[in-house]
């Protein structure tokens, strides 16, 4: 019995020193200006191994942008017209920065900008084809076919545990806290599904 003991709490402690050494080591810092021509993006602090080199992003270089709430890690994402693809992750609890507003503010530079490319095109001898093109929105995974699904399984799962707590088929220690605990990642999904199933970009 006290070789289980120790082994389990050898165990306990490896999954925690590997989850904090993780954390500590992947994690950066970036400073991300953004004017109404373009976006400069500096990286304060990289994680290891990592060497991603400072840049300045004129807005009619972009072609999408991307924001997608996550219970843990938020992400921002621009992708670039020639196919660039740059990722900022966000860890979720974390709240001693801007994050938050640059998630409010890019969407409403992206539609000024926008609306600025429409004046543009609106001269009767531009053609079609060199009409230029606005920032789109990119759909986030809670949108479409395959949020759908995946909300119909977060559904399935919300109304099983329930009923299997009701009925007393999940034993304590689970409890209250358990349930909270097991049913959180589905609960949030559906939240962010119904707040973007009728989203308009």
């Amino acid at each position: 019995m006290d070789n289980i003991a120790v082994t389990m709490g050898l165990m306990l402690g490896f999954a925690l020193a590997s989850f904090y050494f993780q954390r500590f080591t992947s994690r950066g810092e970036v400073q991300i200006s953004i004017t109404k021509t373009n976006i400069e993006i500096k990286y304060l602090k990289q994680p290891i191994l990592s060497n991603k080199p400072d840049r300045v992003i004129s807005l009619t270089d972009i072609e999408s942008y991307k924001y997608q709430p996550d219970k843990n890690f938020d992400l921002f994402k621009l992708t670039l017209k020639d196919q660039t693809e740059l990722y900022f992750y966000h860890y979720s609890s974390f709240t001693g920065d801007d994050f938050a507003k640059l998630v409010i503010d890019f969407p409403k530079l992206a539609a000024t900008y926008n609306r600025h490319q429409e004046k543009i095109t609106f001269d009767k001898t531009t053609k079609e084809q060199d009409k230029p093109t606005g920032i789109i929105r990119e759909k986030t995974i809670f949108e479409g076919k395959t949020g759908l699904f995946l909300a119909g399984i977060a559904i399935v799962f919300i109304t099983t545990f329930i009923y299997l707590m009701a009925t007393n088929q999940v034993k304590a220690p689970s409890g209250g806290v358990g349930l909270v605990a097991s049913i959180s990642g589905a609960t949030f999904f559906l939240g962010q599904y119904f707040k973007y199933r009728n989203k308009r970009d």
